[in-house]
């Protein structure tokens, strides 16, 4: 257990440096420690007095464990949130041009099929229109 030289902040008042620190004190209990080189109020003279504060290192422990929860929780929401838009843009976008690609194989390989009419972008539809001529242009 440290002594009360031992102790940074204490050793820190003494020329009247302004720090602040987290250490063990002499109660063997670690602190979180701030040194005011200079107290003054309003219009009074300072009378060459330094404040220490202190607030218990152990009371913050609860504090992190729940923000270490909250951050976890949060992590997790985000990858959710990110694989739910990745599914919904592959369900809009992907699978429908998976679909047309099917399709344009199947009219290659000389099946009578019509390809699906999609409108879902301008590109979609315009290639949904060029397998449809193509067909068309088979059949003729």
């Amino acid at each position: 257990m440290p002594t009360e030289q031992e102790v940074r902040i204490l050793r820190a008042a003494q020329p009247a440096n302004q720090t602040a620190t987290r250490e063990v004190w002499p109660d063997g209990i670690f602190f979180f420690s701030s040194l005011v080189p200079q107290v003054g109020y309003q219009d009074l003279p300072s009378f060459g007095w330094r404040l220490i504060g202190r607030l218990n290192a152990n009371q913050f422990t609860d504090g992190l464990v729940w923000l270490r929860g909250a951050w976890f929780i949060g992590l997790f929401v985000m990858f959710a949130a990110i694989a739910t838009i990745t599914a919904v843009f592959v369900l809009t976008f992907i699978r429908p041009f998976e679909e047309l690609g099917r399709s344009a194989e199947q009219i290659a390989a000389g099946e009578e099929i019509y390809p699906p009419d999609l409108r879902r972008t301008r590109e979609m539809a315009q290639l949904s229109a060029a397998l449809a001529r193509i067909e068309a242009v088979r059949e003729s």
